[in-house]
């Protein structure tokens, strides 16, 4: 997990244009929001017996980049971090063992976590598999999840298992 936080804001920090650490501030706020975004997964929640509701402060745009207000560049950085973070963190948690061993498939009923690119910042929204949906060869291909909010059809590589039904 180090090396993959230390890889994403190796590569944030080189790939944009702009100076964070002109007064060292900047960077530790980026450093405290990477924390909160480290700290905010699944896991942490079900350790400390609380799902924090901390929400990002507003809608960053790559406009604010080069904004003058440095606390939106960090703010922007921070959100792209977040970004990252679900795209390698997310594949971490499931299983590749699809070719070496049989695998129980998905089925309704189960609590699973979704990926979804348009949830803001430390936010993970999970679901309950209402409906499966299987390809030509018999094998799953996509779900539809209940959230709290909304239904989504996702495809089974963008959830992650967290709870199996019980049969």
């Amino acid at each position: 997990m180090i090396r993959t936080v230390r890889k994403i804001l190796q590569a944030l920090l080189t790939e944009q244009d702009i100076k964070v650490a002109r007064s060292g501030d900047e960077l530790h706020t980026l450093m405290c929001e990477v924390e909160n975004t480290i700290n905010s997964r699944p896991l942490n929640h079900l350790l400390r017996l609380r799902n924090p509701e901390t929400l990002p402060p507003g809608v960053f745009t790559e406009k604010d980049a080069y904004s003058r207000r440095r606390w939106r560049q960090v703010q922007f950085l921070a959100d792209l971090f977040w970004k990252r973070w679900v795209a390698e963190y997310l594949p971490m948690l499931q299983t590749r063992q699809k070719w070496l061993q049989p695998k129980r498939n998905l089925q309704v009923g189960d609590i699973v976590l979704v990926l979804d690119n348009s949830a803001p910042r430390n936010s993970w929204p999970m679901g309950r598999i209402e409906k499966i949906h299987v390809g030509n060869r018999g094998l799953l291909r996509s779900v539809t999840v209940k959230t709290q909010s909304t239904t989504l059809d996702r495809p089974v590589n963008k959830v992650c298992l967290l709870l199996e039904q019980d049969n």
